[in-house]
């Protein structure tokens, strides 16, 4: 899909820039930030992209104003240090000053150019209590979505149907509470008869 083919070459393209001793990753679109990166945090200083979205381009098709939003994540007790780095580590600002230009009209092959509509400090109080920093850089690129007959874009046949199960939740399914925990009292896999059925 053209989005994991953007979220790489944007990966790609910071490392060549920033070079091997960060950490790159797409992440998924949460509205939760804080819980994505929660687990993260240990392999700073990093880079993350994740798509946004985008809006339809009237009359062009399924061509979209994609989305694509870089984070930049450092870690450390001292803010300014996370900042502005320091001796041992990049600070986010430096790691941004290389990265903005190097996306800025950057060429995804058989896509097309990134375009930079932003900059942002994220600052937030839950962030600072774990000692990070975090700034990001919003890019535009217009993305074709496009049926093919490819097999390597085909979506694999649905085999194997699996779910955990809580056996004493509430009957009423508005008062039950989410797995959280991962210890289910059963579980459930079925795998599903393939080819055509009589």
């Amino acid at each position: 899909m053209s989005v994991s083919v953007v979220q790489s070459a944007i990966l790609a393209r910071a490392e060549e820039v920033l070079g091997a001793n960060l950490h790159y990753e797409a992440l998924p679109a949460s509205g939760d930030l804080d819980a994505q990166l929660a687990t993260r945090y240990r392999r700073l200083p990093a880079v993350f992209v994740t798509f946004l979205g985008g809006d339809q381009i009237p009359a062009t098709g399924v061509l979209l104003d994609a989305n694509f939003v870089v984070l930049v994540m450092t870690g450390g007790v001292r803010e300014a240090d996370r900042r502005d780095g320091n001796a041992r580590s990049p600070g986010a600002i430096p790691i941004l000053e290389r990265l903005i230009p190097a996306l800025h009209a950057f060429e995804v092959p058989g896509i097309g150019g990134l375009t930079l509509v932003s900059v942002a400090n994220l600052f937030a109080p839950a962030f600072d209590e774990k000692g990070l920093t975090l700034y990001s850089a919003a890019y535009r690129i217009r993305l074709p979505l496009e049926l093919t007959d490819d097999p390597a874009w085909q979506l694999a046949p649905l085999e194997t149907i699996h779910a955990d199960w809580v056996a004493d939740a509430p009957v009423d399914p508005s008062a039950a509470l989410p797995l959280a925990d991962g210890n289910a009292t059963a579980s459930d896999t079925v795998t599903l008869p393939q080819g055509v059925l009589p």
